[in-house]
């Protein structure tokens, strides 16, 4: 860990602010284009239809979800810590699976321009990294908005739960990089161990999971049933000693978006939220700087 704090890993403090100066500049740019391309004249009727559509189908849902019971502060706990675990374990069983011919793609959530200009200047990798990491903030925004929707009927504070819940999807985009570098890394005989170790536990988990819905769905039911049986048998595990052991880093940030009252533990819960982001950066920026080993589909000449 002593690299993480040497001055050959991290650029000066400018360097970032210039990184965000220019995702800010990115963002305005996109927003400028994305109006005036949906306000032209033979778009502005599409537009109005999609808006006005997109208005009825979100009251229609907050009218429904406004009928149904609130969940319980623990088990909504619960619920939102342990989906980050699941879902983080299906993005290592896809990537375990997923065959890649370069190391540079690990880079691809970054745009062409942004390989060709940021990659090749004069910056740390944890430069790129950063900037990777903040030009996803847009979807974990977005991410944050629906899920607030969702849960609004169930929670006693908003702010809490977008706070919360926007540092648990920045967490886990983390997280999934960390995974995607480390799985480069395996040989070949620990990348079949995985593979065959995780395919069973995701067959048996799968086969848990409808065997569940099997049993608390009458047969013959509409399919809304049998969705709404598998998202409560997806919480279920969600909720098992297994996943939230797992689900520890995420501990904080989930206690913090169905916290009910605000005091000395609220703040901890706010300053763990805040710190494992840091936390998580440094681990990433560690194992991109470990030494690459050769790709596992090229064979020696």
């Amino acid at each position: 860990m002593s690299s993480l704090a040497s001055a050959s890993t991290w650029d000066s403090p400018s360097v970032y602010r210039q990184l965000i100066d220019l995702h800010g500049r990115q963002v305005r740019a996109r927003v400028r284009q994305s109006l005036k391309r949906v306000a032209s004249p033979e778009r502005l009727v599409a537009t109005s239809l999609a808006v006005f559509c997109l208005l009825g189908y979100d009251l229609a849902g907050l009218t429904i979800l406004a009928r149904r019971t609130p969940v319980e502060p623990e088990q909504l706990r619960q619920w939102l810590s342990g989906s980050m675990v699941i879902y983080a374990m299906y993005h290592l069983v896809r990537r375990v699976w997923t065959t890649r011919t370069s190391w540079d793609e690990v880079d691809s959530e970054l745009s062409d321009a942004a390989q060709l200009w940021l990659v090749g200047a004069p910056v740390r990798r944890s430069s790129v990294l950063f900037f990777a990491l903040i030009g996803s903030l847009t979807q974990a925004v977005f991410k944050t908005v629906l899920l607030a929707i969702i849960l609004v009927h169930d929670v006693a504070h908003l702010e809490r739960l977008i706070v919360g819940m926007l540092g648990a999807i920045v967490l886990l985009e983390l997280c999934r990089r960390i995974v995607d570098r480390t799985v480069l890394r395996l040989s070949h005989p620990t990348m079949v161990f995985c593979r065959v170790s995780l395919t069973l536990a995701t067959l048996i988990v799968s086969g848990g999971v409808v065997l569940s819905v099997s049993q608390t769905t009458a047969p013959g039911s509409a399919t809304g049933k049998y969705l709404l049986g598998a998202v409560q048998s997806l919480g279920d595990l969600a909720s098992t000693p297994l996943i939230q052991t797992l689900a520890a880093p995420w501990w904080a940030s989930s206690t913090l978006a169905v916290s009910v009252g605000y005091s000395n533990h609220t703040l901890l819960q706010l300053a763990a939220t805040v710190c494992a982001i840091p936390l998580a950066m440094m681990v990433l920026v560690l194992v991109d700087h470990q030494p690459r080993l050769p790709r596992l589909d090229v064979q020696p000449g």
